[in-house]
């Protein structure tokens, strides 16, 4: 059997994808410990400056399996996920590389809750959203709802979840959920072309910028300004000396999920 998550690398961008196209890329246990074992891979490769999280087929990914959980429980074989493996969206937050969720097709549940925790989101006009978790009976994993509320406002965030329904690419983009939205036939040449041009910039350029972001969320201003000046003097002195400086990004205050 194909395995249900690929892990590709080109030169400083790499591709997570999942693969089970047949279910809509529909997640079980063995899957949720394979991209976070992935990712964790990946965040530890400092090569990497890009991070790719896309579907096989017709779909990004419409949450839990639960055919196959269902399957799991009628055959006393359900067991329980690892609680660490339900860490995949602070990974996707707080991972060095610039991640991006490609969106095609489906994408709801736990699939929302990665593409909510990427740093930018794409989809094409196929792409179908829902929060889905109330119509599963559950009240929302994968930090869906903490994502949700900073990025659409509480009172949208409360709306998508409390009265989960089907929405279009169109309805995203106007949302503030996605930053993109292209035909099909554009879809993939235009996620190539951005994830390009982040790939041409300068690495440390693009994780200092992310830590950034990462410490505006937790840090008062006057806080935040230290250590957003600290990094942007580094770089400036790093870039006046030549391009051969490597001036490495403090993550110490980014916290770890390892």
């Amino acid at each position: 059997m194909p395995p249900s998550v690929m892990f590709e690398t080109r030169g400083t961008i790499a591709y997570v994808t999942l693969n089970r196209p047949e279910r809509r890329n529909g997640l079980t246990p063995e899957m949720l410990r394979e991209v976070y074992e992935t990712l964790l891979r990946a965040d530890d490769d400092k090569n990497l400056s890009v991070l790719v999280v896309q579907g096989a087929g017709q779909d990004f990914c419409v949450g839990a399996d639960l055919n196959n959980m269902t399957a799991r429980l009628a055959a006393g074989k359900a067991g329980q996920p690892d609680v660490l493996w339900f860490n995949v969206s602070l990974l996707l937050h707080q991972m060095r590389p610039v991640t991006i969720a490609a969106i095609n097709g489906g994408c709801a549940g736990a699939g929302l809750g990665w593409a909510l925790a990427c740093d930018l989101r794409i989809a094409s006009t196929t792409s179908r959203f829902n929060s889905a978790f109330l119509d599963a009976g559950a009240p929302g994993d994968m930090a869906a709802i903490w994502f949700a509320g900073r990025l659409l406002g509480g009172a949208a965030a409360r709306a998508l979840f409390f009265n989960p329904e089907k929405f279009d690419a169109e309805t995203a983009l106007r949302t503030g959920l996605v930053q993109s939205v292209y035909s099909l036939e554009d879809f993939t040449p235009e996620l190539d072309a951005l994830v390009q041009r982040l790939a041409n910039r300068p690495a440390a350029v693009l994780a200092a910028m992310k830590a950034n972001f990462l410490d505006a969320e937790r840090l008062p201003l006057k806080d935040y300004i230290v250590v957003e000046t600290d990094r942007h003097l580094a770089l400036m002195r790093a870039r006046a000396s030549g391009p051969t400086v490597q001036t490495p990004v403090d993550h110490a205050s980014t916290g770890s999920v390892k």
